[in-house]
């Protein structure tokens, strides 16, 4: 049926107005007519077009592709063929395209032309390229992780697990893939945990679990998992992508050390607010990375601003030495040396970093060689290890407590017995002695009280006193005791000035043993001032049910290496000092689930900071 000129018209304005390239091809490979699609997509004008043949805009990779499906077109092995091609635009770049080709024949069957379209598909290809570079650099960093990392299908069966398994679990990591978690959980975990893998489609996200699993060997360990779970378009769960710790030793941990329970759920929210849930992509990893190329950070991901304290902005902007501290400089220096040209990882390494805020940081630094934007740089691992320090100092300063107080027991009853037979021996021997030696008496026994004191002393720190806990106002205790002290404050020439703040400031307390803290620390403040000086006393009520008391001198201040070692068994910066007072002052606030903190500069004073809860 041959068609008239009004349909002829509407098929040629169709084919040149098509949203896609269209083409009509000669036998000998040259382009008869294009339309405006094409010409957008290669950057020629149809006129040029007609005069190159299809192998001047194909590139040269996929030029034998595209002429063994043509021959195969003109030999009738096919009707049409659908190829994915690379095409070369006037500027020299790549375009992608999807290449759809038919041959037209005469009625007699003999090749006129072939009808080609062509589908930009550049943009599709980029996408998946970079879901590939980003898949390979999250393996690339799960494999070294010393946690292990894995992914699951919504019914919990395995689909990926870094090789750190082999060393949690035993199985290496082709035991584990392919089959259900619950084959290895605990079963008394294994029904809440079940509950929880239900999540509708408005659920959170992220969760932090933690449960018992076998090993290999048969023995269960306790497992901390943060799992971050991935969705579809229609909210169905795809996948969930779970990052799991051992953390037996710190179950058992917190089991036999009910004394350092507090301190020990503060490290653990410490460590879950600062491990976010992992995520597919480097960006949303829990823990800090750092990619770098000599001494720039050319990338930072969010847990990295976050552990630094700064914006990435502002991190990228930074040398690479701002962030770590300086006795730390020579070992980066040489680490970057050791990293280049390398292709394996680095052995961990701990440093110190500084944050925005000053605050010295200690961390475990993993290097890993690694290719970002077809660059060579360092892959940065950093996991902040401070609370894990803090806890080893806080082992170490129980234990020399527990020896201290061993050893304050045995010199004070050795000391106070014959101390008690020569103090009255010396009572009998100074009635008949004359006046003109009892000054030697005076000194012999004020010097035999301090002894007593000592020996006094030694014995609190070795079986401390029962605490009587009841209800008293802070600030009228401290009135008490400034009305106390005021007198030897005035004798040494300094003045006392308390801000009592507002709000009420009751305590569960033993007021005894408070007041002798107040005293130690206003006593303390007053011999730190030698020619004088203003003590501020500062009372005020803070969120979270907290007293904040600050006593602040103006006295000689305490040098920077020496005020870590405040609090420890006979540690002092006083000649006449037995360094047991302070040490008992820390005692009585910690019973009381205070704290105490000392700020100090050579030359500018002393700020004791100390907080209670109140009732």
């Amino acid at each position: 049926m041959s068609l008239d000129r009004k349909d002829t018209a509407l098929l040629e304005h169709a084919f040149m107005h098509a949203p896609i390239g269209k083409a009509l091809v000669g036998l000998d490979g040259r382009c008869m007519q294009v339309n405006r699609s094409l010409c957008e997509l290669l950057g020629y004008s149809e006129q040029e077009l007609q005069t190159y043949t299809f192998h001047t805009v194909t590139h040269p990779d996929d030029l034998d592709l595209d002429e063994r499906n043509v021959q195969r077109l003109l030999d009738g092995h096919a009707g049409s063929y659908r190829i994915e091609k690379r095409y070369l635009t006037r500027s020299g770049d790549v375009v992608w395209a999807i290449l759809s080709v038919s041959l037209v024949r005469s009625p007699e069957g003999a090749p006129l032309f072939f009808v080609s379209q062509i589908q930009d598909i550049t943009e599709r290809k980029q996408l998946e390229q970079v879901h590939q570079e980003s898949e390979r650099l999250f393996r690339l960093l799960a494999e070294h992780s010393a946690d292990m990392i894995a992914r699951h299908s919504p019914d919990n069966v395995c689909l990926y697990v870094s090789p750190s398994c082999e060393r949690i679990l035993g199985y290496a990591p082709e035991e584990l893939i392919g089959v259900s978690a619950y084959e290895f959980i605990h079963p008394d975990d294994a029904k809440s945990l079940r509950e929880e893998s239900h999540l509708p489609s408005d659920g959170p996200d992220e969760r932090l679990l933690v449960f018992r699993t076998r090993r290999k060997d048969g023995a269960y360990v306790w497992l901390e998992t943060s799992c971050n779970v991935l969705r579809d378009e229609t909210g169905a769960v795809r996948e969930t992508i779970s990052v799991l710790r051992d953390v037996t030793l710190q179950k058992r941990y917190i089991e036999e050390n009910d004394r350092l329970r507090h301190h020990r759920e503060r490290i653990e929210e410490d460590l879950q607010r600062s491990e976010d849930n992992y995520r597919r992509l480097v960006e949303d990893f829990p823990e800090a990375i750092v990619l770098a190329k000599g001494e720039r950070w050319m990338y930072v991901n969010d847990a990295a601003a976050r552990l630094l304290g700064a914006s990435k902005e502002e991190l990228l902007r930074r040398n690479a030495y701002d962030t770590v501290h300086p006795e730390f400089h020579d070992r980066i220096r040489l680490r970057i040396e050791q990293v280049e040209g390398r292709r394996e990882p680095l052995e961990s390494m701990e440093e110190k970093l500084v944050r925005m805020d000053g605050q010295i940081i200690d961390v475990e630094i993993v290097c890993i060689p690694a290719v970002y934007e077809k660059i060579e740089m360092r892959c940065l691992l950093i996991r902040n290890i401070t609370e894990q320090k803090r806890t080893q100092d806080l082992i170490v300063h129980s234990e020399k407590l527990a020896v201290a107080g061993q050893f304050a027991a045995a010199i004070a009853h050795e000391i106070r017995n014959p101390l008690t037979a020569i103090k009255g021996f010396m009572q009998l021997l100074m009635r008949d002695m004359t006046t003109d030696k009892s000054r030697f008496f005076d000194v012999i026994f004020a010097e035999m009280n301090r002894i007593e004191m000592i020996t006094n002393e030694l014995l609190i720190l070795a079986k401390p006193q029962l605490i009587k806990f009841t209800k008293k106002d802070v600030r009228f205790l401290m009135q008490q005791v400034v009305s106390f002290m005021d007198a030897q404050a005035n004798m040494n020439n300094v003045l006392i000035q308390v801000d009592y703040g507002t709000g009420d400031l009751v305590a569960s307390c033993d007021e005894n043993q408070l007041k002798q803290v107040f005293i130690n620390f206003i006593k303390n403040a007053i011999e730190a001032m030698p020619d004088g000086g203003i003590i501020k006393i500062q009372m005020r009520r803070s969120a979270g049910n907290v007293a904040e008391i600050r006593f602040i001198d103006q006295g000689v201040g305490i040098a920077e290496e020496e005020l870590a070692k405040l609090g420890e068994p006979f540690f002092t910066t006083k000649e006449s000092g037995t360094g047991l007072g302070l040490m008992v002052t820390k005692r009585i606030v910690q019973q009381h689930e205070g704290d105490v903190r000392f700020r100090s500069k050579l030359g500018e004073g002393t700020t004791v900071e100390m907080t209670l809860p109140i009732a």
